[in-house]
């Protein structure tokens, strides 16, 4: 059957992100809907960043961090959103 979005993606998003830190593939496919211009980061040229720019290393794995952080709390809420709502009709 065609492909479900479950998500679509503004200008500067990152995906993929954790299949990379795990060393593991997507979950999902992404397709491009429009022009676009991709950077893709594999874990090679992570460890390869870490040898030498260990500075640029530091401040991507933290702007990685804070994006997971965002993702887990939208991700809480949710569930919360979730556990407050009444009960489904039957």
């Amino acid at each position: 059957g065609p492909a479900q979005r479950l998500v679509s993606f503004a200008p500067g998003a990152v995906f993929g992100e954790v299949g990379m830190l795990r060393g593991q593939p997507r979950s999902a496919d992404a397709v491009v809907e429009r022009d676009a211009t991709l950077a893709r980061l594999d874990r090679a040229a992570l460890h390869i960043l870490a040898a030498e720019a260990p500075a640029v290393h530091a401040q991507l794995l933290q702007a990685l961090a804070l994006h997971l952080a965002d993702r887990l709390g939208a991700l809480t809420l949710t569930v919360q959103a979730l556990d407050d709502a009444p009960p489904a009709l039957a």
